[in-house]
């Protein structure tokens, strides 16, 4: 069955250590929350041609991430930034630069990693509600990812 939440990750090292161990990132990556793909569909269209499901855009976006209020990660954003998950309030993490790595381990261990780093985007686009089959409401957290020499992803496999 063809599942459109894969988990994200970040990394805030200087380079992205694209290395797995186990099928699985290695420690430099932190999970953040996931990709509703079926609400953010220009997100998961960047994804498709990475999971044999079509064709997909290889411009950058802008999307909402369901994050877990427990990461680190996310608590010191939204610390900084406690508007953000209304798409406004930014201006303390506008700076913040960061890769963004998807978990398609569901599709022969493929992890997809941003080809340029992601960054919080203040957006006029309303949040959207959470699934409300949910029980934990996710921080909702307006991610642009950017296309690099023509594409937003690169591919690693175990």
């Amino acid at each position: 069955m063809l599942t459109v939440r894969p988990d994200l990750y970040v990394s805030t090292q200087a380079q992205p250590d694209t290395a797995l161990i186990d099928g699985a990132l290695n420690s430099s990556w932190q999970r953040i929350g996931e990709l509703d793909g079926s609400r953010e569909t220009e997100a998961w269209g960047r994804v498709r041609p990475f999971v044999g499901v079509g064709g997909g855009s290889s411009k950058g976006v802008t999307f909402w991430a369901d994050a877990d209020a427990e990461s680190e990660f996310v608590r010191i954003v939204t610390r900084q930034a406690p508007g953000i998950s209304q798409g406004m309030d930014i201006a303390n993490v506008r700076d913040m630069r960061f890769w963004l790595a998807l978990d398609l381990s569901q599709y022969h261990h493929k992890f997809l990693i941003t080809s340029a780093r992601a960054r919080f985007k203040a957006t006029t686009r309303r949040p959207p509600e959470p699934h409300p089959g949910i029980n934990a409401k996710p921080v909702l957290l307006p991610i642009q990812i950017t296309a690099c020499d023509g594409t937003v992803f690169r591919c690693v496999e175990a």
